[in-house]
């Protein structure tokens, strides 16, 4: 469990980290200003600018008469990234899309998701003093199609989804790296579908069931809101030539929960992907993904009824086709 005196080492560490590259990316800049002044004044043009990243990776292991056992599987991961930035004075508006998809074929079983996400950001900042904005946030991530373990309906499209938007400071120098912390931030989750509603999956409160014929009295709630305080923070960095690390990290408190203990816990949502260019379309990729949430439970060792907040995480290696565009 995540609690405020890990959280804010947890926070501490991030920041430092950012501040770190965020300084070796300004000395870097500024060593090459005298070879190229556009760099200086790429950033502060009016106008839209545009960039994205598409892929496609693939992974086989094939085995025959292998005397150490193991599985022959098949896996493709589709990835769509692209976004936009616009600026005119004091105006500035950020947005992200962020699409995947994945399969694994494994022999013996039936073909099963590996990764599903629809994501959009939007940020929207006007100059307050220096290089801080008066910010607005919004995003909102859910996933494509159902996912099944075991046999059981674990999520499926809008089941869950998350909507959120927030209001506070943001900071942004460069494309390089921006921050912003907002005190008063409203996060949404949405159950659509019934089943896991009933059962209060992801937060929501579930189904009140008749102890004798089990019919349901009451139906689970489709929609939990929460108000909070929230931090976002991103960073983008040339380790070197071709290789490019991103990072991404949300925090968010819900101070309006009813259940007072739960008031400590953050929620934290932290993205890491390095992504190496071996030519015009080839690439490998290294995508990490840590999840905490107090509401989400898990499955717990020693039976399917006892089940808790744990936190989560996701690894992503690929090599395939890839194609990138813009700044």
């Amino acid at each position: 469990m995540l609690k405020f005196p890990q959280t804010l080492s947890f926070i501490a560490l991030f920041i430092c980290f950012l501040s770190q590259s965020q300084g070796q990316v300004i000395r870097d800049e500024a060593g090459e200003l005298g070879k190229n002044s556009k760099l200086q004044d790429a950033d502060t043009l009016d106008g839209w600018k545009f960039n994205g990243f598409t892929a496609l990776n693939f992974s086989q292991i094939a085995l025959n008469n292998w005397a150490a056992g193991g599985t022959g599987s098949y896996s493709a991961l589709a990835t769509v990234q692209l976004g936009s930035r616009y600026r005119k004075g004091d105006l500035l508006w950020q947005n992200n899309l962020n699409l995947n998809y994945g399969l694994v074929k494994a022999d013996g079983s039936e073909l099963q998701k590996s990764d599903d996400r629809i994501e959009f950001i939007s940020r929207l900042g006007y100059k307050a003093f220096g290089n801080w904005y008066y910010a607005g946030f919004a995003s909102f991530r859910t996933q494509h199609n159902a996912t099944f373990q075991d046999g059981q309906l674990v999520s499926n499209f809008m089941s869950p989804a998350w909507l959120q938007f927030a209001l506070g400071l943001s900071y942004s120098k460069n494309e390089h790296f921006s921050f912003m912390i907002a005190p008063v931030a409203g996060k949404y989750t949405f159950v659509n579908d019934q089943r896991l509603a009933d059962s209060g999956a992801y937060g929501v409160d579930g189904a009140v069931i008749d102890p004798v014929t089990f019919a349901v009295i009451t139906p689970g709630k489709n929609f939990r809101p929460e108000l909070g305080a929230y931090m976002f923070a991103t960073a983008s960095i040339d380790l070197m030539k071709n290789i490019t690390l991103s990072t991404r990290l949300d925090l968010f408190n819900n101070y309006s929960d009813p259940n007072k203990p739960n008031r400590k816990n953050i929620d934290v949502n932290w993205e890491t992907s390095i992504n190496m260019k071996v030519n015009e379309f080839i690439s490998a990729s290294i995508f990490t993904h840590l999840i905490y949430d107090n509401d989400i439970l898990i499955t717990l060792p020693g039976g399917e009824n006892k089940k808790g907040p744990r936190t989560q995480f996701k690894e992503v290696l690929g090599v395939g086709l890839s194609y990138k565009f813009g700044s």
